[in-house]
């Protein structure tokens, strides 16, 4: 054997849409792959079994195989977390997890004679862990560290936490173990790449990915031969998590309701997504002010949901600024600019930078009702102008590419003299 990538994938799920686009290119250039990856078990939610907690099968495409380990990992309703037994529980299985994600490494490196490691950072834990292994087999081995989120800042947003508690600044550190012993860093946008280069002060290569999942480029491409058909009303929809410290979902239904008549009689917004019940009750509560305008659908499996996508005449992804959303890329933006959609979106650093490559997304001033609403009617005034949904999908994929192939040339260096 010539030697081999190892992709690591500590994400909840396993490996996410965005993340398979990278597989799958990585399997087109005819090294051997292994895939190391999670799977959370919900005690709560899940019948699956925890045993065994390390599964050992093959990944699949075009006719490829890929190794694949996958390392069980339970976790515990976010609510009972927070009972002394809860936190004991957790952690002892992120203890448990650590170790074994430690060993399957050192397992795996010497065995399949790896050359290129890639770790996503989500989780922080196992990719300290792999930075670890990295300095233990020092120059033989290619790191790139894929920073999707900066951890700390996200578990803030989320909990409304302070960033100089305790919890945070352990985050901050993992985080930090798993960037500075990287060859290559992959971001998600340039705002992220100035950022993380502001905190790290590191000179690396530094390269912002915009990966694109892999069901919503075959959905695009099925669109090209169909036309639009003519409906009774305009629909906009708003899909995703319903998180209202990252996405504003009452500024959208504040500027709804500010909108002329003739305009709010002719427009139906459907809204996916999962929230908590401070939101549902809002929705509720607008449902009643806006009669028969919400359309409201929870958690939608994947391929439904772009299904669902390919109705709609105008997306909104009306994000709230704070430190992780103006740097960050969310996936539904990238799904509506792949589809051809008009879409709306808050003016922020990464998304002003998109907009400057694709001309249907519109932007409006973060937080202003008034702004937004006059964003949606200088929208619906334009729906006749009509978006390649083709020609969009061929810019994202020139512009992944465009990226990938730098990241590319770097691994192929390490396989130069086999």
């Amino acid at each position: 054997m010539k030697g081999s990538i190892l992709y690591c994938s500590p994400n909840p799920i396993g490996v996410s849409p965005r993340q398979l686009r990278e597989l799958e290119e990585l399997i087109k250039i005819n090294l051997p792959i292994v895939l190391l990856e999670t799977r959370w078990i919900y005690r709560h939610k899940s019948t699956t079994s925890l045993w065994p907690p390390l599964v050992k099968d093959h990944y699949i495409y075009n006719e490829k195989s890929v190794t694949r380990y996958t390392i069980k990992f339970l976790i515990l309703q976010l609510s009972k977390a927070t009972k002394i037994g809860g936190v004991i529980n957790m952690i002892f299985s992120s203890l448990l997890y650590s170790f074994l994600w430690f060993l399957i490494l050192l397992y795996v490196i010497p065995k399949w004679k790896v050359r290129v490691i890639w770790c996503s950072n989500a989780p922080d834990l196992p990719c300290s862990i792999t930075s670890i292994v990295k300095k233990i087999f020092r120059s033989k081995i290619l790191y790139i560290y894929e920073m999707r989120e900066l951890t700390p800042e996200l578990y803030c947003i989320r909990t409304s936490g302070q960033a100089n508690c305790p919890y945070y600044a352990i985050l901050r550190l993992l985080e930090k173990i798993a960037f500075m012993p990287a060859d290559v860093v992959i971001t998600v946008s340039n705002a992220m790449k100035q950022y993380i280069t502001r905190i790290y002060k590191k000179k690396k290569v530094i390269i912002p990915l915009y990966p694109f999942p892999p069901f919503a480029e075959k959905i695009a491409t099925e669109l090209k031969n169909i036309r639009p058909q003519e409906k009774e009303k305009t629909i906009i929809i708003y899909g995703g998590s319903i998180l209202e410290k990252i996405y504003d979902l009452t500024l959208l239904l504040e500027s709804l309701k500010q909108l002329p008549p003739h305009l709010k009689n002719r427009l139906q917004l459907h809204i996916i997504g999962k929230g908590d019940s401070t939101i549902l009750q809002v929705l509720q509560r607008a449902k009643e002010e806006l009669p028969g305008l919400i359309n409201y659908s929870s958690f939608l499996p994947q391929h439904i949901y772009y299904r669902k996508l390919t109705e709609a005449d105008i997306c909104v992804v009306p994000l709230t600024l704070n430190q992780l959303t103006s740097i960050a890329v969310p996936n539904k933006l990238i799904d509506c600019i792949i589809l051809g959609k008009p879409v709306i979106t808050a003016a922020l650093p990464s998304t002003i930078e998109l907009a400057k490559k694709f001309r249907q997304i519109r932007l409006y001033t973060p937080g202003c009702v008034n702004s937004l609403s006059k964003i949606i009617i200088e929208t619906l005034g334009n729906l006749q102008f009509h978006i390649s949904n083709n020609s969009e999908l061929l810019k994202f994929s020139n512009l992944f590419y465009m990226y990938y192939s730098l990241i590319l040339l770097t691994i192929r260096s390490y396989f130069k003299y086999e």
